[in-house]
């Protein structure tokens, strides 16, 4: 009798433990991502600016700033613009994923040509003789002026 009981109880404590983390895993991954107050919480602006800097640099080379405020360059700009994926695994994968989308990743906005456009943090200096041109959330994208005829 008594090892009935200590059965029910332990099916009754494994069944909501199941119970409960069914609920739980339902909320994280279904429900909270759809919250309003939670919709973009963990986006920056990085991935908007990215994708804003790819339209205006019109096939031209993005700079991607690495001043410790971009998490993964190179992940935050697939993210953005969604490049077809690398045929293989490669240890330079970053690499061929920027080349692809021709972006690359510097410590510093320089050595920017005319037309070059770069993405980088609202605690960056902006590159030398580079207009800014848009803003999202903390980042904002520079481009360097064409010279005029």
């Amino acid at each position: 009798r008594v090892r009935l009981a200590a059965t029910g109880l332990t099916c009754l404590l494994l069944g909501s433990v199941v119970v409960m983390g069914g609920v739980y895993m339902h909320d994280l991954y279904a429900v909270y991502p759809q919250r309003p107050e939670v919709t973009g919480a963990f986006e920056a602006g990085e991935i908007d600016a990215i994708g804003q800097a790819a339209v205006l640099a019109q096939g031209r080379r993005v700079v991607l700033v690495d001043d410790g405020w971009l998490d993964q360059p190179y992940i935050d700009a697939a993210f953005a613009l969604q490049p077809a994926p690398p045929r293989a695994p490669t240890e330079a994968q970053a690499t061929t994923i920027l080349d692809e989308i021709n972006m690359t990743v510097l410590p510093r906005a320089s050595g920017m040509g005319p037309g070059d456009v770069a993405v980088a943090s609202v605690n960056s200096a902006p590159p030398e003789g580079a207009d800014l041109v848009y803003t999202s959330g903390g980042f904002r994208v520079y481009q360097v002026p064409e010279p005029h005829p």
